[in-house]
């Protein structure tokens, strides 16, 4: 995963090995096919560092990232219409925040999700129904998936926020377009976070606590 983060590596100096949820961490060794110990998977590949973990150790396996980056944190929101009212007309019938490791957060949301989506039945050329759902599954759990990894988790105060109305999906993901992309040109342009990553190491620019 490329993190949108000042440095991945910094250390969080409120942590350490005992945040860890080894469930994730288990299921991280189990495809890596190791035995080794916990500390040293995670120290070979810089998630830990002098017994504390690094930003992106806590973000895929601290038991509650939150607690040490408030903002790495996903809601989930329903909305009865087509648009968000506020105060007494407030349209909220469902909400759910999501804090964990983000394995577990893209598995509990993607759960959460699908049980909200509606099915449509339809007759089909051959004469039998079909079943489709309200938003393909491969568009808005990609749409999940990227709002997660590559989100700015060095922008703070906010967080990825899904909102589901009656006629469209939004996915909301704290920060700025990366780079060169803008509005106008993101349908085609791409833009490699782990080749800026790369370079902001080589010229040693990560800033550290």
């Amino acid at each position: 995963m490329a993190f949108l983060l000042p440095c991945p590596i910094t250390t969080r100096t409120d942590s350490s090995i005992d945040d860890i949820d080894h469930d994730v961490l288990d299921r991280y060794k189990s495809l890596l096919g190791t035995e080794s110990s916990d500390e040293q998977v995670l120290k070979s590949r810089r998630f830990i560092r002098d017994g504390k973990l690094t930003v992106a150790g806590a973000l895929l396996f601290a038991q509650d990232p939150s607690v040490m980056m408030p903002q790495a944190r996903v809601r989930v929101l329903r909305y009865d219409g087509v648009k968000m009212e506020t105060g007494k007309r407030l349209n909220i019938t469902k909400e759910r925040t999501f804090c964990g490791p983000l394995p577990k957060v893209i598995q509990d949301v993607h759960l959460l999700i699908s049980s909200m989506l509606r099915e449509f039945q339809f007759l089909g050329p051959d004469g039998t129904f079909q079943t489709v759902p309200e938003y393909p599954e491969f568009a808005w759990f990609e749409g999940l998936v990227n709002a997660v990894t590559h989100r700015d988790y060095s922008f703070r105060g906010d967080y990825i926020r899904i909102s589901m109305f009656d006629d469209h999906l939004e996915i909301t993901s704290p920060g700025k377009l990366p780079n060169i992309v803008t509005l106008d040109n993101m349908r085609t342009t791409r833009y490699s976070p782990s080749f800026r990553q790369r370079t902001r190491h080589n010229k040693r620019t990560c800033r550290r606590n």
